[in-house]
């Protein structure tokens, strides 16, 4: 930490006394971030945050947020670059997520917090194209869905956490799931997705609702981020609360011609994201521990999984899959 310092007061052409580096909670990325001050003149207490992560998360991260700026999205400000030394220095947006603040609200306050950050999602959802872009060379088509779900499911939930070996047969079980539901999903029409879009992601400044973490938004289908914010992994809505934004959702997309499933075939497509989500989900926080150290996510492991089987036990037609991921689970935690 003691080389970012120097790094800061050098390229910054402050007083490497005054700089004062702080690490500060990180994601489930390789992303570090720190709050850093005494690199302005005259107000040696003001705190920025400092992102460091490699070249092209960066260079993404600039380029979707010059991108914001141009449609007036809201997203922090940019108060320093370098690519080559690793960082970014951001406007300090402070603590207030929507994650902390829906924590001891009263109903009526967390119904117009997400009113707002469905409105925010509907900006993003008909946001001009950007045909040169990072974001629309990224999709969420088939290939992403299968890699997902070998790298994140078979290998890291299954294999590592749950300490399972596939059989050939179980193998195929899975792989039938899982093509069914990559072929509803790549087969929707695409906007801008987040990716992450969820309230740990959202935070209030000034009346704002500031985006962040959005360096891998790729284009997909509309439901994917609305899921994400929904069945929030670290917010859990009531049903009543959960149908009144999927309902406000609902009737504003149309309203706006935002390509969305018919009401016939909305509950479908909306429970398959959720279990390509969580299920991914899972696996990304074996991942994080596994290559970066982070236990933050390991508590959240099971009951995102059980979300997912919460959802194929509704469905007969995923009652083979169901109970292999059932067994595998149950004969883990039995082994523990």
């Amino acid at each position: 930490m003691e080389n970012l310092k120097q790094l800061i007061a050098v390229d910054l052409k402050a007083d490497p006394l005054m700089v004062k580096l702080e690490p500060a909670e990180t994601g489930a990325s390789a992303k570090r971030y720190y709050s850093v001050s005494g690199i302005t003149d005259g107000y040696p207490d003001e705190l920025f945050i400092l992102m460091q992560a490699p070249a092209d998360t960066l260079s993404d991260y600039l380029e979707i947020t010059r991108y914001f700026e141009k449609n007036h999205i809201r997203s922090p400000r940019i108060v320093y670059s370098n690519i080559t030394h690793g960082y970014i220095i951001l406007e300090n947006c402070g603590k207030q997520t929507l994650e902390i603040l829906l924590r001891n609200a009263p109903h009526r306050m967390i119904e117009r917090m997400y009113e707002g950050a469905i409105d925010l999602l509907l900006a993003l959802q008909t946001l001009p194209p950007d045909p040169a872009g990072i974001v629309s060379k990224r999709l969420f088509d088939k290939e992403k869905f299968s890699f997902e779900f070998d790298f994140h499911v078979c290998q890291k939930l299954i294999t590592n956490y749950f300490e399972h070996v596939l059989s050939d047969s179980e193998k195929y079980i899975l792989q039938v799931f899982f093509e069914t539901i990559i072929h509803e999903l790549a087969t929707q029409p695409l906007v801008f997705a987040h990716r992450d879009f969820q309230s740990s992601n959202l935070i209030l400044k000034e009346n704002d609702l500031v985006l962040l973490d959005f360096q891998d938004a790729r284009m997909g289908l509309a439901l994917y981020d609305l899921v994400s914010l929904v069945e929030d992994v670290y917010v859990t809505l009531e049903t009543d609360l959960k149908n009144e934004v999927i309902s406000y959702y609902k009737y504003a997309a149309r309203s706006k011609h935002i390509p969305i499933p018919s009401d016939a075939n909305f509950s479908w497509i909306y429970d398959l994201t959720t279990l390509q989500r969580k299920l991914h989900d899972a696996g990304a926080f074996v991942f994080c521990f596994e290559n970066f150290g982070n236990i933050k996510y390991l508590p959240y492991i099971n009951s995102v999984f059980q979300h997912a089987l919460d959802v194929m036990s509704r469905y007969t037609i995923f009652s083979e899959p169901y109970d292999l991921l059932t067994m595998i689970s149950h004969a883990n935690r039995t082994k523990k």
